[in-house]
């Protein structure tokens, strides 16, 4: 509802008050005639200061009122113009976040916030600002960057990163996107010689949805995507889509036994080639904290549980298949300066047999710790550690899973003979000086029990090791040089070794 142009009452104030006071004044004058006492006169001397103090606090109220009034036209001016000037669009260009051409936008209604006098809600209450609604708060300082739905209680942002990757492989590595351990060639594999490569595809784009006004700590909807679809394709790839009510997790994020803080910032997207768990679909309650100092959580959670290998020579390949999924359970103790972590999981490795061969099964598990640990009181350097095992779950180290290891064979007396692993890492962040920041890391993969039924090109042992110099521009972009190198060796001992420089830029929105 706009707001009607008035006469000004501020400047009308003064004329009104002089005759008013003298009128005051006359009235409280003795009548013809009539005597008064000096304490009868001190008494109307004394009302009449009073009468006088609240015709100027009055004055000063109309005065603030008019300038409440001016800044309710101004605002109204601007959003008549604005809709005059426009067309109505649903996404209007201009209040896309992280244009270029947009300058930083005053939060409406923030003069208007400013007023401090108890009648600006009346006033409000009378005349609201047109398209805001009442109430609505556009900043959130606990979701900053995010947008209120309006007419309700959530608010969304949409973040991320814009990644660009030029690589030059030296030894013709097997995928061109990424430093995947099995893509080093090995003694007699074929040779392609050295190439580059430009890409986007570590590119990613975020949605959060979160209820503000919920009486739960944490009430959110969240989705990423990015763009590593298959080996010759920019598709859209899901990489989270999960809901948080309260303590309750539902959806696709990071596995309860993936520590992610012990890695450092490294450019190569295969840079958690050697940490243990992955994404995964599940159902998780984050526990309330154990002696006031320990997170936990528990879980049920979806794995790849077709990964058995069986011989050509048993009748009926049957199926490999799980009853439930795996239980999954961590515990994490964060400090001032570091976090230190144990996990595990537990699942069955199951056959049905078919055509006379009897359905087996086992249980597979998996333990892993990691931890960080920050080298200096300000928290600018820190020095990352993982670790893990695995007993019939070699999938569950990316390295493997990457590889298409399976995690059990069935032998030809139909048993199964199940496959044991490790992994470890190690990771060094440093903050230089200026804006430049270094990362180094190592990583090493071996089966520790392999199965006969393996194929000899199976990778078996593995490690790769990056480091890098990184320069921030400004907190939303950033420039940086990795080098990488790493060996593989398979199952019947042929080896290889690979590397490659890469230059990456990215920008944060």
């Amino acid at each position: 509802m706009s707001v009607k142009n008035r006469a000004p009452f501020s400047a009308a104030a003064p004329r009104l008050a002089t005759p008013l006071m003298a009128m005051l004044a006359a009235l409280s004058l003795p009548v013809s005639g009539q005597t008064m006492t000096l304490e009868e006169m001190q008494s109307q001397l004394q009302a009449m200061q009073v009468k006088m103090q609240e015709m100027q606090a009055m004055q000063v109220k109309m005065a603030q009122m008019q300038k409440e009034l001016d800044v309710l036209r101004a605002r109204d001016a601007e959003r008549q113009a604005g809709l005059a000037s426009q067309p109505i669009a649903a996404n209007d260009a201009s209040l896309e976040k992280g244009s270029a051409s947009s300058a930083p936008a005053k939060e409406p209604g923030a003069d208007v916030a400013a007023l401090t006098e108890p009648d600006t809600d009346a006033i409000l209450s009378n005349m609201p600002i047109a398209g805001l609604g009442r109430g609505e708060q556009l900043n959130d300082p606990d979701f900053k960057k995010s947008v209120p739905l309006f007419g309700s209680d959530y608010r969304f942002s949409i973040g991320g990163y814009a990644k660009t990757d030029l690589i030059f492989d030296f030894d013709g590595s097997a995928d061109p996107y990424q430093f995947l351990s099995v893509g080093i060639p090995v003694n007699g594999s074929p040779q392609g010689g050295s190439y580059s490569k430009l890409h986007i595809r570590e590119s990613r784009t975020n949605l959060e949805i979160r209820n503000i006004n919920s009486p739960y700590k944490i009430d959110k909807f969240f989705m990423e995507f990015d763009f590593f679809d298959g080996t010759d394709s920019t598709n859209f790839r899901l990489r989270h889509a999960y809901m948080q009510f309260g303590q309750l997790l539902a959806g696709r994020t990071w596995s309860i036994i993936t520590e992610l803080r012990a890695l450092p910032l490294l450019m190569d997207f295969a840079a958690g080639d050697a940490i243990l768990g992955g994404r995964s679909e599940q159902i998780k309650w984050d526990g309330d904290k154990l002696f006031g100092a320990v997170d936990w959580a528990v879980g049920l959670e979806a794995y790849d549980d077709t990964r058995i290998l069986t011989p050509d020579s048993l009748d009926g390949r049957g199926l490999a298949r799980a009853d439930a999924p795996r239980l999954s359970g961590g515990l994490s103790y964060p400090w001032d300066h570091g976090v230190v972590s144990v996990g595990a999981a537990l699942n069955e490795v199951r056959f049905d047999g078919a055509n006379g061969v009897d359905d087996e099964s086992e249980l597979g598990w998996t333990s892993v710790i990691g931890s960080r640990v920050y080298l200096d009181q300000d928290n600018q350097h820190f020095l990352g550690f993982n670790a893990g095992y695995t007993h019939g779950t070699v999938a569950d180290i990316i390295a493997f899973a990457n590889a298409g290891t399976p995690n059990a064979a069935l032998g030809e007396d139909g048993k199964l003979d199940l496959a044991e692993g490790w992994n470890a890492n190690i990771g060094l962040h440093l903050k230089l000086p200026g804006k430049f920041s270094t990362n180094l890391h190592y990583a090493y993969t071996r089966l520790e029990e392999i199965p006969d039924l393996f194929q000899p090109d199976e990778m078996a042992e593995t490690w790769a090791a990056h480091a890098n110099l990184i320069y921030d521009v400004d907190p939303r972009f950033r420039v940086g040089m990795e080098y990488m190198w790493g060996e593989k060796k398979t199952v019947a001992g042929n080896d290889g070794d690979a590397s490659r420089l890469q230059f990456s830029t990215f920008y944060y929105y």
